[in-house]
């Protein structure tokens, strides 16, 4: 009988196991996973704007920590020529493999940029993140946080006031500077 109930015992555990599934360590770590997107020359430059989220993105990671929560940042790079194909790839940040517009239920809008984004195509336009009417160019920390705190469940929507619901044109200018594939991907820009 007492193997039995061992065994029984392993089963179960074993199940459990089985129905966690594989991401149930990553879960139980609890780490916010943001991933940053931008885009990179061949002599290591990028552009004011992403520059300026680069230095956001570090006083988020410090604020993060600060507020007991374990965070890990991987930058991603894609190149100027890629950039020029579909220029709204760039400056974007997922917070858990969520995009942060999506997180903060803001828009993606676009805006003239200059320097490495309009070395192949001068008039490249970026990608904007558009939060309750207002036109954020470079993300800032405290939003970064508060998209990080929202998707660990520490915080609500409730605190992020919603969205106005306008669009910068984004659709417009990136089917002007970078084609309807582009258009396509400013995900949450209404096409004008």
């Amino acid at each position: 009988m007492k193997k039995f109930a061992l065994a029984m015992v392993s089963v179960i555990f074993l199940a459990g196991i089985a129905l966690a599934g594989p991401d149930a360590e990553t879960a139980s770590d609890n780490v916010l996973i943001l991933k940053w997107q931008r885009v990179v020359d061949k002599d290591g430059k990028t552009c004011d704007r992403c520059g300026a989220t680069e230095v956001e993105l570090k006083k988020a990671m410090e604020m993060l920590e600060e507020k007991g929560v374990k965070a890990e940042l991987n930058p991603a790079e894609i190149s100027v020529e890629d950039f020029t194909k579909n220029c709204s790839e760039s400056n974007r940040i997922w917070i858990n493999d969520k995009p942060i517009e999506e997180v903060l239920e803001a828009t993606v809008g676009a805006s003239k940029c200059s320097g490495v984004c309009t070395s192949h195509k001068a008039d490249a336009t970026c990608r904007t993140l558009v939060l309750d009417g207002k036109s954020y160019e470079s993300i800032p920390a405290e939003l970064i946080v508060k998209a990080g705190l929202m998707a660990q469940g520490q915080s609500t929507g409730a605190e992020v006031q919603k969205t106005s619901g306008k669009s910068l044109g984004c659709a417009k200018s990136c089917v002007k500077t970078c084609g309807e594939a582009a258009a396509a991907a400013c995900a949450g820009a209404k096409k004008d």
